[in-house]
């Protein structure tokens, strides 16, 4: 797993936004937003590893790319696991491609729930 004091708080909460909360693989919820007290299962699993024994490590990448959103999928921890045990199944293009769409298929799916709204709903809601 991926040592969080390397992670800038910034980045995580990208990270974990842009994914809405979800696994990128299986989309599993990794928080539950009605318990505050509840914690985060999901992992910040680096695409690059971010040392010499990490997997899918790369000496000519950026220490800084490394353990920047840019680099970091958030997984639960079975599918963490997956991706580092199965290195040759899971090679950095793969991983970065699944991110993408990850993201993409979380902004599409908030756009369609924001439609579901009028703006008095929304307005509503937010008070």
């Amino acid at each position: 797993m991926a040592n969080k004091a390397n992670i800038s708080k910034k980045d995580e909460r990208l990270l974990h936004t842009k994914c809405g909360n979800r696994c990128a693989m299986c989309r599993i919820l990794l928080v539950d937003p009605d318990n505050s007290t509840a914690a985060c299962i999901g992992e910040n699993a680096h695409i690059y590893g971010e040392k010499p024994e990490a997997a899918r490590y790369d000496p000519n990448q950026d220490e800084k790319f490394v353990n920047s959103e840019g680099n970091l999928i958030f997984l639960c921890c079975n599918c963490h696991k997956k991706i580092d045990t199965d290195v040759s199944s899971y090679p950095p293009d793969l991983l970065f491609d699944l991110k993408s769409k990850h993201e993409q298929w979380v902004e599409q799916r908030l756009e369609e729930q924001s439609v579901a709204f009028s703006f008095a709903e929304l307005e509503v809601l937010a008070k």
